[in-house]
């Protein structure tokens, strides 16, 4: 699929949230479930704030002084404008960040100066598996099918997280993403295994929930693969790359954001592999050549809008992280129940959301789970 791109120039300043630098197949887990240095979140965060000559200047002192930060307090982090205890789950984490003072100051500042918002968000475990019903959408090669493959990718995603010790141990048994050919009818025959094995859970426990119906429809998509289109079955988009490195780096998803703003200045927060890769690249595509982007220490004082970045970031992780946690009816429970200061900092963020798009839609780029936009459309147009 081709990115979209703008020809609008924009300085856009970055920072990332849950950059876990690479995602394995690990037999039945993840090479991240067992690092207690890592975020065991699918979600990784590219974004910050975006400015163009409608902004006004950006005084960091004036800043500092709305959020009541101490004068000498040169570097503006994450936990200055809330502290998120390790225990939250995260529909108490994004609770407790709409309750933060801070962050209702910042988003009023951002709209009082015309500054934007702006993201690439990946949900890593679900862009991993795509590739999956991509293929078999292109096996059926049915108009209907190709329309609902958005809903295919869901029930997938669904699967992966009701089952994802069996799910994995099968991916890895098979050397996804690398499924050879001759593999491909025997893939299939398992993984409608283990649809049907979760659909008869699901039955033994007199569940009829969403969640069945999901397994039931990729289950259908599966067994038509099987049955009516054997000789089609080639998985020929997860044949290209190497068995058990679902990404092998994160620079693949900074690339894309630097191709949707060609004529924009970029400034990142220094990643060195990912900027010591984008080198490499740059001298054999131009479009990337061409483009002004510079990678710096966030920490020095000089730097605060990258600093901005970090905390604007950081709260876009905690609002998908809570997408990702949370079911329709937690999100309906959590509208209910949001105090006044909460729904203020909820409808602030709205606006700047709706703000940021309104100025330019790419600013808000995500591969997410369709499901999760569903439940992002009832909590940003809910009653607050």
């Amino acid at each position: 699929m081709e990115l979209e791109s703008t020809k609008n120039k924009y300085s856009l300043y970055y920072d990332e949230s849950n950059n876990i630098r690479k995602l394995l197949l690990s037999g039945a887990e993840y090479n991240i479930d067992n690092d207690p240095s890592q975020e065991s979140s699918s979600i990784f965060v590219l974004g910050g704030i975006a400015l163009n000559d409608q902004s006004k200047e950006i005084d960091f002192i004036d800043l500092k002084n709305k959020l009541y930060l101490p004068k000498k307090t040169v570097e503006l982090k994450f936990a200055q404008m809330v502290k998120i205890r390790a225990k939250y789950t995260p529909i108490e984490a994004f609770k407790y960040a709409l309750g933060s003072k801070k962050f209702k100051t910042l988003f009023e500042f951002f709209l009082e100066k015309n500054v934007y918002i702006h993201y690439e968000m990946i949900n890593t475990v679900y862009w991993s598996f795509l590739d999956i019903i991509e293929d078999l959408v292109l096996c059926t090669d049915d108009i209907n099918d190709y329309s609902e493959q958005f809903i295919y990718k869901d029930c997938l995603y669904r699967l992966i997280k009701l089952d994802k010790e069996n799910f994995l141990a099968l991916m890895t048994s098979f050397d996804y993403p690398r499924i050879e050919k001759k593999h491909s009818l025997r893939f299939l025959e398992s993984l409608h295994e283990l649809i049907l094995n979760n659909i008869a859970k699901k039955f033994s426990n007199n569940e009829s929930d969403l969640d069945s119906k999901m397994l039931f429809k990729l289950g259908y998509l599966v067994y038509k693969c099987i049955h009516l289109f054997s000789e089609k079955v080639d998985f020929e988009l997860v044949f290209q790359f190497e068995k058990n490195v679902l990404i092998d780096d994160f620079s693949l998803f900074y690339m894309n954001r630097l191709k949707m703003f060609p004529n924009s200045k970029h400034i990142l927060d220094n990643e060195e592999k990912v900027e010591e890769m984008i080198q490499k690249i740059r001298v054999h595509d131009s479009e990337i050549d061409n483009i002004d982007f510079v990678f710096v220490e966030s920490e020095e004082e000089d730097n605060y809008l990258v600093q901005i970045s970090d905390v604007t970031s950081g709260f876009i992780k905690l609002f998908f992280n809570f997408l990702e946690y949370a079911s329709i009816e937690d999100v309906n429970r959590f509208i209910a129940s949001l105090n006044p200061l909460q729904k203020q900092t909820m409808s602030l963020f709205k606006d700047l959301l709706d703000k940021s798009i309104e100025e330019c839609h790419i600013f808000l780029h995500r591969v997410v789970v369709p499901i999760d936009e569903h439940k992002a459309s009832i909590l940003l147009n809910g009653k607050i």
